[in-house]
């Protein structure tokens, strides 16, 4: 796997920066990087710098038919992002566009930054007459889940309206701080479309990469998008208000573990073991994780949690979670712990008839247990403190 890290961060840096990559090394298949440039939702970043090499032209004729695809979905993307915005403006609605929508911007072309959905969060209330404006697009209303609702238009567009960024369910201070726009200022020449500001964008784009890496794990899209925004703005920023905030939030070593795999792979800096075996594990979790990673996230930053040293430590830990994880699904046991027998019971029959659950039994049989402690030293290393209370201090 260091091999095709090494290749795989020549090609991402060839197409930043425009440039020639060498040929693929022996040893390394195309077909590997396909698959990681597909499941990191990377095709346009990474192909592109393929088509540079000396692959056979049908090969290149393959690539090119998946690079026009994303390249399509990415243009109608940003047209759509443009009619929302000037339909929200017009409307009077204060909203903020979010997450890729925001970082394709920074891209050398949008299409470099790849994108499932379009995300926008709406403020004070506003949030039916945002409804209707998405409507009056041709959006038709899949779900609503969490703290937003999902709208979509075939052939592929998707569009998500948030009323809150993040749940305090999860972390109180992440909700604290992301709560309303008083981190957002207004952009120039508009009255009702709101942005973070620099730093507070990077807050951001790190709190939420750190919630899907609790939550299922994450790809490598974010490391590069991490590289590329400290690239641009790191010389100008205030560096110890975003240490303050990252800390305020949970996140902060966090972050400098990212921040260091993301030197590390594309800023040439010397490899260490922990940024090898973060990284295999983010190409193997690709852009959306997989449901049963929650598993380690939640053993590795509840306090007093022993060391997991095989797979039958973890498995008895998922079928006995302490009190303090089992608090969280079932508040009762806040005022009754005494009834901690009684909710685990409750848990393991719910569990039997939930498809998220029996991914995580299956994933807990199968996991070899070298792996078991990689993962949970990956996990307890980033040391995220996602817990429903506010940190002190």
């Amino acid at each position: 796997m260091l091999r095709i890290m090494q290749y795989l961060g020549e090609l991402v840096l060839a197409q930043l920066d425009n440039k020639k990559p060498s040929n693929i090394p022996e040893g390394i298949q195309v077909e590997e990087l396909e698959y990681i440039a597909c499941n990191n939702h990377m095709n346009y970043i990474i192909l592109q710098a393929l088509l540079k090499t000396d692959l056979p032209e049908e090969k290149k004729a393959s690539m090119k038919s998946i690079i026009m695809q994303s390249t399509i979905l990415s243009l109608t993307q940003v047209g759509c992002i443009r009619e929302l915005e000037e339909r929200l403006e017009q409307e009077g609605i204060y909203h903020q566009i979010l997450k890729g929508s925001v970082i394709k911007r920074i891209y050398p072309s949008p299409e470099m930054r790849e994108m499932s959905d379009i995300d926008v969060m709406i403020y004070d209330e506003n949030m039916n007459r945002a409804k209707r404006v998405v409507e009056g697009m041709g959006f038709t209303l899949l779900c609503s889940i969490k703290h937003h609702d999902i709208y979509v238009k075939p052939p592929f567009l998707t569009i998500e309206l948030h009323y809150e960024l993040f749940s305090k369910n999860v972390n109180q201070n992440q909700y604290d701080y992301f709560h309303n726009e008083k981190h957002t200022n207004v952009k120039e020449g508009r009255k009702y479309a709101l942005q973070f500001s620099t730093e507070d964008f990077y807050v951001y784009l790190i709190v939420h990469m750190a919630k899907h890496f609790y939550e299922a794990g994450c790809g490598i899209r974010n490391v590069v998008d991490i590289y590329y925004y400290r690239r641009l703005y790191q010389v100008a920023w205030d560096e110890v208000y975003i240490e303050n905030k990252l800390e305020e939030c949970g996140v902060l070593e966090f972050e400098k573990r990212v921040h260091t795999l993301a030197r590390v792979w594309l800023g040439g800096e010397e490899i260490d073991k922990f940024s090898q075996n973060l990284f295999e594990y983010l190409v193997e979790c690709g852009i959306y994780g997989k449901g049963e990673n929650g598993i380690w996230g939640q053993i590795a930053t509840l306090n007093h949690t022993p060391i997991i040293k095989n797979k039958s430590h973890a498995r008895l830990w998922y079928y006995f979670p302490p009190i303090s994880y089992m608090q969280r699904d079932y508040p009762w046991l806040i005022k009754q712990p005494h009834l901690l027998g009684l909710a685990w019971g409750i848990r393991a029959i719910t569990g039997l008839f939930n498809k998220e659950g029996r991914k995580k039994r299956e994933m807990l049989l199968d996991i070899d247990n070298d792996k078991v402690n990689k993962i949970y030293e990956i996990y307890k290393g980033m040391q995220l403190n996602f817990k429903n209370e506010k940190t002190k201090g």
